[in-house]
C-alpha cells in the first residue's frame, strides 16, 4: 500500500506541478494583455491621432479637436489653459498613463508642436472592456480547457499504473500457502492490464509455473 500510495502520489504532484505553471503562464499573459500591450497599443493609437491632428492644424489653425465617443481633444496655445481641465494641466509631453478624472480613469496622452500643446484624453473603460472580453475571458476559458485535460490525463495516467501498482501489491503478499491458484489470479489481472504490462504477468505466470513444479519435487524429494 506504500508502494501504492507514493505512486498515486507523486502523479498528484506532477498534476499539481503542471497545473501551476499553467496558471502562471496564463496569469502573466492576463498580465501583458491588460498592462503592457494594452498601454502600448493605446499609445500608439494616441500618437498616430496626434499626428493626423498636426497635420491638419497646419494647414487649418481653426482644426476641429477629436471629439468621439471615446476620446476628446484639447488644444492649449502659447499660454491659453482656459479650454484645458485644470487636472490635466499639470502634465508634460508625452503619454501620460491613466489619471484621475472625478470617478473616471481615463488615458492621457500630452503632444506638442510649436508652441501649441493637444491633450486627447480616451476613455480607459472601454479599453478594459475590450481587454477582458477579448483577451482575458478567452484566457480564462482556455485555462478551464487546459485544466480540464490535465485532469483527464490524470485519470488515463491512473488507470495506466493501476495493474502495475495492482501487480506490485500481489507479489508483496504473495500466497504461498496457496501457490496454486496464482495463475488464476494473474489471469483474473489481464482483464484490467495493458499490453506491457501483460508481458510482465505472462513472465510471471512463467515463473510461478515453474516454482510450483520445483516446490512439488522437493515434496517428492522429502517424501
Amino acid at each position: 500500500m506504500i508502494r501504492k500510495r507514493g505512486l498515486i502520489a507523486k502523479l498528484g504532484r506532477v498534476l499539481a506541478l503542471q497545473v501551476a505553471l499553467i496558471s502562471a503562464a496564463v496569469a502573466a499573459g492576463i498580465y501583458v494583455t491588460n498592462t503592457i500591450v494594452q498601454d502600448s497599443l493605446i499609445n500608439e493609437a494616441l500618437e498616430n491621432e496626434a499626428l493626423h491632428f498636426w497635420s491638419l492644424y497646419q494647414d487649418d489653425p481653426q482644426q476641429a479637436l477629436p471629439n468621439t465617443n471615446n476620446m476628446l481633444g484639447y488644444l492649449a496655445v502659447g499660454e491659453q489653459m482656459q479650454d484645458v481641465p485644470e487636472q490635466f494641466r499639470g502634465y508634460g509631453a508625452g503619454f501620460v498613463g491613466r489619471v484621475e478624472a472625478g470617478d473616471d480613469e481615463p488615458i492621457l496622452y500630452v503632444s506638442e508642436k510649436d508652441d501649441a500643446r493637444l491633450y486627447l484624453i480616451f476613455a480607459s473603460q472601454d479599453v478594459s472592456e475590450l481587454a477582458f472580453f477579448f483577451g482575458i475571458v478567452p484566457l480564462s476559458l482556455a485555462l478551464v480547457f487546459i485544466y480540464g485535460l490535465s485532469f483527464l490525463t490524470y485519470r488515463l495516467s491512473h488507470r495506466a499504473i493501476s495493474p502495475i501498482v495492482q501487480l506490485a501489491d500481489y507479489l508483496e503478499q504473495f500466497p504461498f500457502e496457496k501457490a496454486s491458484h496464482s495463475t488464476q489470479d494473474l489471469q483474473q489481472m489481464r482483464s484490467l492490464a495493458n499490453a506491457e504490462v501483460n508481458v510482465m504477468i505472462d513472465a510471471i505466470d512463467s515463473f510461478t509455473e515453474r516454482l510450483d513444479a520445483f516446490i512439488e519435487r522437493e515434496r517428492i524429494f522429502t517424501r
